[in-house]
């Protein structure tokens, strides 16, 4: 990595303190800092300019080269400009907004931007009712970058430590709320593959901010770009292949319509475990099942879910031939009455059909039909016969008398 110079350091980040926040920023050199001998005879104005597809850096209004992102980004604040290894020229760290980030150095020397890390961890995705502005800090004595993210519904930060020219993760800690825990920090720390691990789980008490209880050693699920693993401890117990799944959930947190059918949550849970995954407990045994949300409930095809069975006796998860047949659909069990459904569809303007199957001789066997009538606070119950005939039973009352 080029040199570190304290004092320019400290020059620069008194200049930029005074610049604008439109991403685009200006430096210039004195004969006073104590800079390499080309640096010392080059006194021309530089400027940093980025949009959502590009970052440029222009000496003197003309330009000295350019950078284009690997995609688009939705917003010119995902691009930061911050001196990151402390020469005094401020580089370029991308945010996509899909739990990933590219980072650009510009390297005077070269008068080219070069790649520092490409698919970079960041805690949060990116989503337009609730999102999450991103700062980020450089420490030069530690070789750490900084990342972090803050909204009204949680923060997050990642610490990037510096091999070489390149930024590795290091460690990631993400504070969110729950229904039934409350306010948890999660600590993550990332192994030499560059793969994330829960380290901790801290609960944290509401009024004072202080940790509770602390938990280690935790089974917990982990989303990666080709699988769900299954990690109990530090031990990769079980890995089942899924593709595309943090990008997907990316699209999804961005989509305002979307409104998580389970929870009746409409904003986003911090990491994509928490949208991507759920575990009722479809058969009833005690032991709460896997769904998997596939990238296809994004692009609207069928089997948008995938349902693994846990199999007591491996402790792994098996995938379930007969739920799957009913993959377009998120289900829902409730073990009060044993039964299993899913809504055929979910609207302001149309009447709702909520569809119930029950087990029988381990195949699900289609019992009732709940037609939810709009504006008027009841539904009508349809039950079906042993060959599959529908027949109108009763109007039900809701008990709030709406719907």
């Amino acid at each position: 990595m080029r040199s570190v110079y304290k004092a320019a350091l400290l020059l620069t980040a008194a200049f930029l303190a005074g610049c604008s926040d439109n991403n685009n920023s200006a430096f210039s050199f004195s004969e006073a800092e104590t800079l390499t001998e080309e640096a010392t005879r080059d006194n021309g104005i530089y400027s940093l300019k980025t949009d959502c597809k590009s970052a440029s850096v222009l000496r003197d209004g003309s330009l000295v080269c350019r950078v284009e992102f690997d995609a688009p980004v939705k917003d010119e604040k995902n691009v930061l400009s911050v001196d990151l290894n402390a020469d005094k020229f401020e580089d370029v760290f991308v945010y996509y907004g899909a739990f990933r980030a590219d980072c650009w150095l510009y390297d005077h020397e070269s008068r080219s931007f070069v790649s520092a890390g490409k698919g970079l961890p960041v805690a949060f995705a990116d989503q337009r009712r609730d999102p999450s502005p991103l700062t980020c800090e450089a420490d030069s004595d530690n070789k750490t970058v900084t990342v972090m993210q803050s909204c009204p519904s949680r923060t997050g930060s990642t610490v990037y430590k510096w091999q070489g020219d390149s930024l590795v993760p290091e460690s990631m800690s993400i504070r969110y709320n729950t229904i039934e825990d409350g306010m948890l920090v999660d600590n993550y720390i990332f192994d030499e593959n560059g793969s994330r691990i829960l380290d901790e789980r801290q609960h944290i008490d509401y009024g004072t901010g202080e940790c509770t209880a602390s938990e280690r050693d935790i089974e917990y699920f982990r989303v990666t770009d080709s699988s769900v693993d299954y990690i109990k401890g530090a031990e990769l117990f079980q890995s089942i292949e899924a593709a595309g799944l943090p990008d997907m959930c990316s699209e999804i947190l961005a989509d305002e319509s979307y409104r998580d059918i389970k929870s009746g949550v409409d904003y986003p849970l911090p990491v994509p475990e928490k949208k991507m995954l759920s575990f009722d407990d479809f058969d009833f045994d005690g032991h709460g099942d896997l769904s998997i949300h596939t990238e296809s409930a994004v692009t609207g095809e069928s089997e948008k879910y995938v349902y693994y069975r846990y199999d007591s006796e491996s402790g792994k998860y098996v995938e379930w031939d007969e739920l799957n047949k009913l993959g377009e659909h998120c289900l829902i069990a409730f073990p009060d009455d044993k039964e299993i459904a899913y809504y055929e569809e979910v609207s302001d303007t149309k009447n709702n059909n909520q569809y119930i199957y029950l087990w029988e001789n381990g195949a699900l066997k289609l019992v009732k039909r709940k037609e939810y009538i709009r504006g008027r606070g009841i539904y009508k119950l349809y039950e079906y016969d042993g060959s599959g005939n529908e027949s109108y039973v009763k109007d039900v009352v809701l008990p709030t008398g709406t719907y």
